[in-house]
Formats: C-alpha cells, sequence, structure tokens
C-alpha cells in the first residue's frame, strides 16, 4: 500500500480525533486493503478562564502522539510490513492539536 499526501492528512486528522481517549485505533482503506494505526494521543493544556480575557476556551500548550502499532489487513489474510513514515503521522497530528 502506498500512502499519498491526503493519506497522511487524512490518518493524522483521526488521530488528533483520538486525543486524551487513551489507547486507540484508526484506519484507512485503500481498495482491498486497510491500514490500521493503534495510537495514544494526548494533549495537555488549560482553561482561559480570567476574569476580564476569559473565554473559557482550552488552550493546548503540549501534545504527543504516539503510534503503537501498525498492521495492514488484506483480503487473502497475507501480512505485510507497510512502508508507512510514522513521524510524519505523529508530528502532523501533534501540530494539528496545537493549532486548535
Amino acid at each position: 500500500m502506498k500512502l499519498y499526501e491526503r493519506d497522511y492528512a487524512e490518518l493524522a486528522r483521526k488521530c488528533a480525533d483520538c486525543a486524551n481517549a487513551g489507547i486507540s485505533s484508526v484506519s484507512v482503506d485503500k481498495k482491498d486493503e486497510t491500514l490500521i494505526l493503534t495510537v495514544d494521543v494526548t494533549v495537555e493544556g488549560y482553561m482561559e478562564d480570567d476574569y476580564y480575557n476569559g473565554t473559557g476556551a482550552f488552550i493546548p500548550t503540549n501534545s504527543d502522539c504516539r503510534i503503537i502499532d501498525i498492521e495492514l489487513c488484506t483480503p487473502d489474510d497475507k501480512c505485510k510490513m507497510p512502508d508507512v513514515d510514522r513521524t510524519r503521522i505523529e508530528k502532523e497530528t501533534e501540530e494539528i492539536l496545537l493549532t486548535i
């Protein structure tokens, strides 16, 4: 399975949606193959709630995305190690979380 720009963006967005949910799985389907990532995504920050300027918004200060496992499912159940740039997905996810 070859991943393109839009596939990496979709995986990063799905990983960001799993923030502070514990260990989660995200996947992307291409033709008859499914790439499944097991991730642990955390985001830390604070609530902006001072009396004069407080909006009640969550301000992220630190984020971390860790890919625990990568699995590629095919119809014939042959296990292949997919060529996936883990670092790219982790960095893009962290950037998404810090710009929320």
